[in-house]
């Protein structure tokens, strides 16, 4: 079973800086949480937005982000959600899914000498932040 196509307003505030990675693992980061931003979302207005937020004072590495306006997560499954297999919906809604996209997300973070943690709300969306250690190239 397929789920109608919906629009979906892509968002990008500024250049996501370049970085040295490995770009096909950075390509299936970006993707499985695009992809999940998409899929897990029932508002009638759609919304993914990417971009980077700098710490000023303590770190030159960007933050990189995926935040959506979907249905959120509650905190009781925050940590949960990175766990392989895991899913918090049946396996046919929201369009399926094995669970293992987020797990695989994190071990491309983790290679990369970074960490990714979520912030939520339910009902109102999700903001998936991550970092990636590697060099800064612009």
């Amino acid at each position: 079973m397929t789920r109608p196509q919906s629009e979906i307003e892509f968002r990008l505030p500024q250049t996501l800086p370049s970085i040295k990675c490995d770009r096909a693992q950075v390509n299936e980061l970006f993707t499985n949480l695009i992809s999940n931003a998409m899929k897990y979302n029932d508002k009638a207005q759609k919304w993914v937005e990417v971009g980077y937020i700098t710490q000023q004072n303590t770190s030159p590495v960007p933050i990189f982000y995926v935040r959506d306006n979907g249905i959120g997560i509650l905190d009781k499954h925050l940590e949960k959600i990175f766990q392989i297999f895991r899913r918090l919906h049946g396996r046919d809604e929201f369009g399926g899914g094995t669970g293992a996209g987020l797990t695989i997300a994190r071990k491309i973070v983790e290679r990369h000498g970074g960490r990714i943690w979520v912030e939520s709300i339910p009902s109102q969306g999700s903001t998936f932040y991550f970092t990636l250690t590697a060099e800064e190239i612009s």
